[in-house]
C-alpha cells in the first residue's frame, strides 16, 4: 500500500513491524531472498506474535489453521531456508496457486500431507497427475503451496472447491471434471 496514504510516521511503523510492506506507488518495496524470489512469509521474529491464518467453513464448526504460502521450489528439494521442510503427516487439505494471483491452480486433499504435499505434489510424482499438468505447463518458480490438517479432508476440499467456484465463477485451473 502506499505510505502517502498515513497522515504520520507512526502507523507506518506499527504497519512495518506486523510485516506489511509499505512503498511510494513508484517504486514497490518488495523483500527478496537469495535467488531475488518475493519472500512469502513475515520476518521470522514476528511469526509467532500473530495468528496463522483462520477459514471458517460452512460445513459445521470447522477452522483450518493454515501453513504460510511456501514455495514448490523449495518443497520440490526439501529445504526451506536450510531447514528440513515440516509438514505433519496428517489428514489435510492444500492449494496451489501463483503466486500474486487470487485465483488458485488446484486444491487437493491428502490423507497423509507430507506425502502428498513433498513426494507426489512437489516433485510432480506419477500419483498426482494435476502435479504432472502443473509443472508441464506453469512456471514453477512462482508457485506457492499452503496446507491445513482437518479429519474430513474430503468434506473440507469439497467446500473450498465450491467457495472458489462462488467467489470466482470457475473452478480451479487444474480440477479434474468428470
Amino acid at each position: 500500500m502506499p505510505s502517502s496514504s498515513f497522515d504520520n510516521i507512526q502507523p507506518q511503523r506499527v504497519f512495518r513491524a506486523l510485516g506489511f510492506r509499505l512503498s511510494t506507488p513508484a517504486q514497490p518495496l518488495v523483500d527478496r531472498d537469495i535467488q531475488g524470489r518475493p519472500l512469502l512469509k513475515l520476518r521470522p521474529e514476528l511469526i509467532d506474535q500473530l495468528p496463522a491464518e483462520r477459514v471458517r467453513l460452512d460445513i459445521g464448526t470447522i477452522e483450518l489453521d493454515w501453513s504460510w504460502w511456501e514455495w514448490w521450489t523449495d518443497l520440490r528439494d526439501g529445504f526451506l531456508g536450510g531447514a528440513r521442510v515440516q509438514v505433519p503427516e496428517k489428514l489435510g487439505v492444500y492449494e496451489v496457486k501463483l503466486h500474486g494471483e487470487p485465483t488458485l491452480l488446484y486444491i487437493g486433499r491428502a490423507q497423509n500431507l507430507h506425502v502428498r504435499v513433498l513426494d507426489q505434489l512437489a516433485k510432480a510424482g506419477t500419483h498426482h497427475s494435476a502435479a504432472r499438468k502443473i509443472a508441464a505447463r506453469e512456471l514453477v518458480e512462482q508457485i506457492c503451496v499452503r496446507w491445513a490438517t482437518t479429519d474430513r479432508p474430503a468434506a473440507v476440499e469439497e467446500e473450498l472447491l465450491r467457495a472458489h467456484l462462488e467467489a470466482w465463477k470457475t473452478l480451479t485451473k487444474y480440477t479434474v471434471r468428470k
